[in-house]
Formats: structure tokens, sequence, C-alpha cells
């Protein structure tokens, strides 16, 4: 699956649940932050190692805000 087959299956996914639209927002937008920080590769191809430092990260910079 693409990386915009993913976000199309996700905004359909959220859609069905009901989330409320701060969720929604929150959720995408985190998501396409992930795809930009691993450009090219493919979410499905990103491991746990790799999210859990791009978390990290961003934890980071969050609390140094």
């Amino acid at each position: 699956m693409t990386n915009e087959q993913l976000i199309k299956k996700m905004k359909e996914d959220m859609k069905m649940r009901n989330f409320s639209k701060y969720t929604y927002d929150s959720y995408l937008g985190k998501t396409k932050d992930i795809m930009r920080y691993y450009g090219e590769k493919k979410l499905e191809e990103v491991t746990i190692e790799e999210l859990r430092r791009f978390l990290l990260k961003y934890l980071k910079e969050v609390d140094r805000l």
C-alpha cells in the first residue's frame, strides 16, 4: 500500500469511527509528520525502532516549548 493509499484508508476509518475533528486532525497531522521525516520510505516499512526514535525526537522538541 502506498503512503497516499494509507492516508486515504486512515481518513475513511477515522470518519467511520466518528473521531472528533481534533483527534482526526491530530492523528492525520502526526502521520504526515512521520511521512515527511522518512521521506520516500513507505510507512509500512518503518520499523518499530524507527518510529520510537521519531517519537522520542518529537517529545524532546515538545518538551523544549
